[in-house]
C-alpha cells in the first residue's frame, strides 16, 4: 500500500512539472502564420528571384527585330567596303569548283542594337558547301553599324545574297568568270526581254507577298511608286540593283530589298543568245 501511494505521488508530481512545459510550447507555435519556419521563407525567396530573372532574360532575348527602320543597318564603309570584305573572305570549296557549281546563296541576319552579327541563317541556298561558306562569312563579319528607328539603334533583321561564280582558269580565258561578266555588254531592248518566272502575274504576287510597308511611311502616310533598276545577266541573275526615281528612305530602302530577294529571271536574248539587260520595275507604295 504504501509503495502505491508513493507511486501515485511521484507521478503526480511529473505531470505537474510537465503541464507548464507543454503550455509554453503550445503558445510559441500553436497560432498558424506568426512562426513561419525559415526555410520555406527562404525558399519563397529564391523563386521570387529566379522568376525575376528569367523574366528579364526573356525580355533580352525577345528584343523587338525590325525588318524595315528609318535608318537601316550599315556595314562599316559601306556597300564598297562590303563587296570588297566578300571578295577578300569568300573561299570557293573546292568540292563546288570541281563540280562547276555556282548560283547565289542568300543568308539571313539580325543586326542587332550593338551592330553584332546574330542567327544568320541561309533562307535560299545553292549546295551545302556554297551554302556553309556563305554562313562563315557572314558570321565572321565585324560589327555593323546599326539600323536606327526615331534615333534609337534597334535589331534588324537582314538578307544578304552571297554570290559564288567560278572565275576563269588561267588557261581558260573564253570561259564566262566575275572579271569577263563586269564588262559584258548591258541591252536596254532585245528580241526577247527578260521575264519573271511564271510572267508578270508571278511578278505581281511576289511583290505583293514580300514589300512590307515601313512603319515610319505608313504613320505619316507617305506613298507613292519607286522605280528601282537593275540588271539581270544572261544566267538570269539580279544585280547591280539601284533606285532610279524614290519617295523617301524607307521605301527606297524597301524597294530595293525586295528586288534583291528576286528569283532567277528568263534571261534575254538578241540573235537566239542569252545576253544582260537592263529592266527597270515600279513599285507602287499605297497605305489602307
Amino acid at each position: 500500500m504504501m509503495n502505491k501511494q508513493k507511486t501515485s505521488k511521484a507521478w503526480r508530481w511529473k505531470v505537474a512539472t510537465f503541464l507548464p512545459l507543454l503550455a509554453l510550447l503550445l503558445m510559441a507555435f500553436g497560432k498558424s502564420g506568426e512562426n513561419v519556419p525559415l526555410e520555406s521563407h527562404v525558399n519563397q525567396v529564391l523563386i521570387n528571384q529566379e522568376k525575376t530573372t528569367a523574366k528579364d532574360t526573356t525580355n533580352q532575348t525577345k528584343e523587338k527585330v525590325y525588318a524595315i527602320v528609318e535608318v537601316m543597318p550599315e556595314f562599316p564603309g559601306g556597300e564598297m567596303a562590303l563587296r570588297k570584305y566578300l571578295s577578300e573572305n569568300v573561299q570557293y570549296p573546292k568540292e563546288a569548283t570541281a563540280k562547276g557549281i555556282q548560283g547565289k546563296v542568300f543568308v539571313n541576319f539580325i543586326v542587332n542594337s550593338e551592330g553584332k552579327i546574330l542567327d544568320a541563317k541561309v533562307i535560299r541556298g545553292v549546295s551545302p558547301s556554297l551554302d556553309a561558306e556563305g554562313l562563315r562569312v557572314i558570321r565572321a563579319m565585324p560589327n555593323w553599324k546599326p539600323g536606327k528607328e526615331k534615333g534609337v539603334a534597334v535589331s534588324v533583321r537582314y538578307t544578304l545574297p552571297i554570290r559564288f561564280l567560278i572565275p576563269p582558269g588561267p588557261s581558260d580565258k573564253t570561259k564566262k568568270g566575275i572579271a569577263t561578266q563586269a564588262k559584258e555588254k548591258v541591252y536596254t531592248k532585245v528580241e526577247i526581254m527578260p521575264e519573271y518566272p511564271g510572267g508578270e502575274k508571278a511578278l505581281r504576287k511576289f511583290l505583293s507577298d514580300t514589300v512590307q510597308y515601313p512603319k515610319e511611311a505608313e504613320t505619316k502616310n507617305i506613298q507613292g511608286k519607286v522605280y528601282v533598276n537593275f540588271i539581270v545577266n544572261r544566267e538570269g541573275e539580279i544585280v547591280d540593283a539601284k533606285v532610279l526615281r524614290g519617295v523617301s528612305p524607307s521605301l527606297d530602302a524597301e524597294g530595293l530589298r525586295v528586288i534583291r530577294l528576286m528569283p532567277n529571271w528568263k534571261p534575254g536574248k538578241e540573235k537566239g543568245v542569252p545576253v544582260s539587260v537592263s529592266f527597270t520595275i515600279p513599285i507602287n507604295f499605297v497605305t489602307q
